[in-house]
């Protein structure tokens, strides 16, 4: 088993690259390892691993780290199926920037099986890998001041669901019912990392 590439962030946390790995599968890898004094998150490259010094032995977590094996056979898997409204306002470009019918994109995005890889942006974005090459768009020239709760939203390889209004370059393809974040529910996000998800066009 070969040595894992592990750097220093702090003193109390490392920063694991991920250069040939999905970094959610590395989370979850580490998940597995059932230690309750670590808490790890991922990015889009990398996976930060916290820990509390007084309790855990740096030496020795690094160690574990670096020999940590990633075995995506048996990451556990949650399957979420979520409803769209294929009624979003770029719909169209979409469609005339692809060179399909609005029902062919309809069809392809919903036809497709996601991932999520990654949070971040605000609570409860979710970065969902898996988006189908015909669809993979840079972002809008002009992004919006305000992209709607529940918007549907596709940019470069990545989709996405915008979990509250915020400001947004993405192109919108529909909109989903959803509550993505509540601070009161445990755990707060709905769409967590290593999360599969599939689409269901509704009218």
């Amino acid at each position: 088993m070969g040595s894992r590439s592990i750097r220093r962030y702090s003193e109390s946390a490392f920063l694991l690259p991920c250069d040939t790995e999905a970094p959610v599968d590395v989370l979850q890898a580490i998940d597995q390892l059932g230690g309750p004094e670590i808490e790890a998150h991922c990015g889009e490259t990398s996976v930060l691993v916290r820990f509390n010094p007084a309790r855990t032995d740096p030496a020795e977590l690094a160690a574990v780290l670096s020999a940590l094996d990633v075995d995506t056979a048996n990451t556990p898997r949650e399957d979420l199926r979520l409803r769209i409204r294929y009624d979003g306002p770029d719909l169209d470009a979409v469609a005339s920037a692809t060179g399909l019918s609005t029902t062919e994109v309809i069809a392809v995005h919903s036809e497709a099986t996601y991932r999520v890889a990654f949070a971040g942006f605000s609570p409860g974005f979710a970065y969902l890998t898996g988006l189908p090459d015909q669809l993979q768009l840079p972002r809008r020239n002009t992004p919006r001041p305000r992209v709607p709760a529940g918007s549907l939203a596709i940019a470069a390889h990545y989709c996405a669901i915008y979990p509250n209004s915020t400001p947004g370059g993405w192109h919108l393809l529909g909109t989903s019912n959803a509550e993505l974040f509540n601070p009161n529910r445990n755990p707060p996000a709905l769409l967590r990392p290593g999360t599969s998800i599939t689409f269901e066009a509704v009218r």
